[in-house]
């Protein structure tokens, strides 16, 4: 990746976080494709943003 690329990159997470009041970050990597699934489902319920 370009460090041009990697610079937009961080902008636009930086412009993200800022946007909201309260942010977590958790690795959700270990999670298999019915977990994760059910994940994004009550995630959007609640309206929570989930973003990879």
């Amino acid at each position: 990746m370009k460090r041009s690329d990697k610079l937009e990159v961080i902008e636009q997470l930086t412009n993200e976080i800022n946007s909201y009041n309260h942010f977590y970050i958790a690795d959700i990597s270990g999670l298999n494709a019915e977990i994760t699934s059910n994940l994004r489902r009550l995630c959007n319920k609640r309206e929570v943003k989930l973003v990879k």
